[in-house]
């Protein structure tokens, strides 16, 4: 576990900013969960059954090959790239935008998308309807005000 500290005085807690980096050990982990009330989130290349990533204030940045994904903000963007969606995701954000990409296109898939004020774009190949094929894991995201986002991109 390694501190960082960008001032070497520290005169109020709201001016110091601090990052914290926590090493894993290279196993597959049935839970991985990452809480903060004020700050950025990113989930580097661990594996993991499930991801639980909350922030109260703050944007989630997950890059993983797949697994469960549950991540709430209520201020900030929430970005999962992975390598396949094979598990269900569910992200939620008050204010931020929510961006879902995956290397390869499933071949079946289930959307439940909402953004009170904000655009959807799906472009992941034969998506209609709000699915692809029959069945497949379940994507929901929702958000009061942002923008909504699953895409194919060229890996990692």
């Amino acid at each position: 576990m390694k501190l960082f500290r960008t001032a070497n005085f520290v005169f109020f807690d709201i001016y110091t900013n601090l990052k914290l980096t926590i090493g894993i050990p290279e196993t597959q982990l049935n839970q991985l969960q990452v809480v903060t009330d004020t700050g950025d989130i990113y989930v580097g290349p661990i594996l993991a059954s499930e991801y639980r990533v909350i922030s109260d204030t703050g944007s989630i940045k997950m890059d993983i090959q797949d697994g469960v994904i549950n991540a709430e903000t209520n201020t900030g963007e929430i970005t999962a790239s992975l390598v396949h969606i094979s598990q269900n995701i569910r992200a939620i954000s008050d204010t931020g935008d929510i961006i879902i990409q995956t290397a390869e296109a499933p071949q079946a898939l289930r959307t439940k998308l909402s953004a009170d004020s904000g655009t959807i774009k799906v472009t992941l190949p034969n998506y209609q309807d709000g699915h692809i094929g029959e069945g497949g894991p379940l994507v929901e995201l929702i958000s009061d005000t942002g923008n909504l986002g699953i895409e194919q991109y060229s890996g990692k």
